[in-house]
């Protein structure tokens, strides 16, 4: 038997409940040929070293930026009007949750309380239209039994 493990990332499915919008799963999809989503770094535990070289460390609490990019022609793109507008319209934020499957690694991912935080409105127009970007900001994201 091989040890060999994949790393593909086209395979990923990403389903956003959005409550009072989507309360039933809507799948991203349409994902740009290169990126699916990037997530920054976090800083978890704060080091500080006193004069005397006594060392401390605090836990911080963080959360988790990721940034999506899809096709302009992508469904998913309605749902996160949908999402913006329901926000607008009722004046007050409305969080998702998400779940990630990463089959290829055999791993899933819960997103709890999440913000839309970055949203590019409109696909850019030239030659065709570009990819389109928007990021959700997470309370959490755990990895969860698959």
């Amino acid at each position: 038997m091989s040890n060999t493990r994949f790393i593909t990332s086209k395979n990923a499915i990403c389903m956003l409940t959005i409550p009072g919008v989507y309360p039933t799963a809507q799948q991203l999809d349409n994902f740009a040929a290169d990126n699916v989503y990037t997530t920054d770094d976090v800083n978890p535990v704060e080091v500080v070293q006193g004069v005397d070289g006594q060392v401390g460390f605090g836990l911080l609490p963080y959360v988790i930026k990721q940034k999506f990019t899809i096709q302009p022609n992508s469904r998913a793109l309605s749902v996160i009007d949908d999402w913006n507008n329901a926000m607008k319209s009722g004046g007050e934020v409305i969080l998702a949750s998400m779940v990630t499957t990463l089959s290829s690694i055999k791993q899933k991912y819960v997103s709890l309380d999440g913000a839309l935080t970055m949203y590019h409105p409109i696909p850019d127009a030239k030659k065709v239209l570009q990819a389109v970007t928007f990021e959700i900001t997470w309370s959490s994201v755990d990895p969860a039994q698959t």
